[in-house]
């Protein structure tokens, strides 16, 4: 499962900013790399645009984190003190326009994204979940072209698979993005962070319908925002594009989308 319950983006912010916390070179080449080139084209082009090009160099890097925690022991709570850390410095921006919307919604759609992703990987065996990641040579090491094969299997659930990949690595650039922009790493107009907030609410009802798609997750009845309303309506009209009728009904989605 390429996901973990904390957004990587949160250590990749810290990172950025606190150098020599990573002692492995090659990651704080790929975060500055990365984050060069989101700096300089985000400024110019769409929020999309930007996330879809850096996709690949995304999942590398995060997969390189995630191995990077699983063989590192003495650093297995680096991602929580980590994590604190940021909270402190993004607390500090909460209350500054335009920042405190921003921040506002930033932690709610990160609320929600972990009621999706816990149960998710809380089905998986942690022992098999650090094999997946650390068992493995380079020749063999997961990487995003093998993903996007998924999109060639005929199975519409398949293909949704490279789907959900792809909306966890556009939440993960977005998060990326609003935690540069309140520790003021990078600096972008009202409009941008006006996009920016839209960006973030969108990709998360795509990865929710998505998850609920491919049957990675459901939801529960405790679940009952309008967020988790709009997951469940996009995920019933793609099942139903699809002519997968034994998932939900069309009147299931009547009553989604009158209630």
């Amino acid at each position: 499962m390429i996901a973990l319950k904390e957004p990587i983006s949160r250590f990749i912010v810290v990172a950025h900013n606190n150098k020599h916390i990573v002692q492995k070179s090659s990651i704080e080449h790929r975060i500055d790399d990365l984050i060069d080139i989101i700096s300089f084209r985000i400024q110019n082009k769409e929020l999309d645009t930007v996330a879809e090009s850096v996709f690949e160099k995304f999942f590398e890097l995060r997969f390189e984190i995630f191995e990077w925690f699983y063989t590192n022991n003495d650093d297995k709570n680096i991602l929580t003190e980590l994590q604190e850390k940021l909270n402190q410095e993004i607390a500090l921006k909460i209350q500054l326009s335009p920042y405190s919307n921003l921040a506002k919604i930033l932690a709610s759609v990160l609320d929600t994204y972990s009621q999706i992703i816990n149960p998710i990987l809380d089905k998986v065996d942690a022992h098999v979940l650090r094999d997946f990641i650390t068992d493995h040579d380079e020749v063999n090491k997961p990487n995003y072209k093998t993903i996007a094969l998924l999109q060639l299997h005929p199975s519409p659930q398949m293909q949704y698979m490279k789907r959900w990949v792809d909306a966890s690595l556009k939440l993960e650039f977005g998060f990326l993005v609003a935690e540069l922009l309140l520790t003021e790493q990078i600096v972008l107009s009202e409009q941008k962070i006006t996009n920016l907030i839209e960006f973030l609410d969108t990709t998360l009802i795509h990865f929710g319908a998505y998850s609920i798609f491919t049957e990675f997750w459901q939801p529960t009845d405790g679940n009952t925002s309008d967020r988790f309303n709009k997951m469940e309506i996009f995920a019933a009209t793609i099942e139903l594009d699809h002519n997968i009728y034994q998932k939900a009904s069309k009147d299931a989605v009547y009553h989604l989308i009158h209630n």
